[in-house]
């Protein structure tokens, strides 16, 4: 049972990163980037901020992608829950 519950964590988390990565962009540079002072400081993005997991996981996480992918851009069409996660 706890294989099964750590699944579901893992799977929720999993969610909530493909959620936050709905606000990635690409710069001026062509890379990829996420806005993280504006989730730290604006109101609008207070409840990513607030969580627990983007604070303990999922911001690291997002880091580790974005320096991933803008080293190996062949990266950039993989699938974020098969491929990406075990990687970051």
């Amino acid at each position: 049972m706890k294989n099964y519950n750590n699944f579901l964590l893992e799977k929720a988390l999993i969610e909530k990163f493909i959620k936050l990565c709905e606000l990635l962009f690409v710069s001026y540079d062509h890379n990829l980037y996420f806005p993280f002072d504006e989730i730290e400081y604006a109101l609008d993005y207070s409840y990513i901020d607030n969580d627990k997991d983007y604070q303990n996981v999922l911001k690291k996480k997002m880091e580790n992608m974005l320096n991933l992918i803008n080293k190996e851009r062949h990266l950039i069409d993989a699938d974020i829950e098969t491929v990406i996660w075990n990687r970051i």
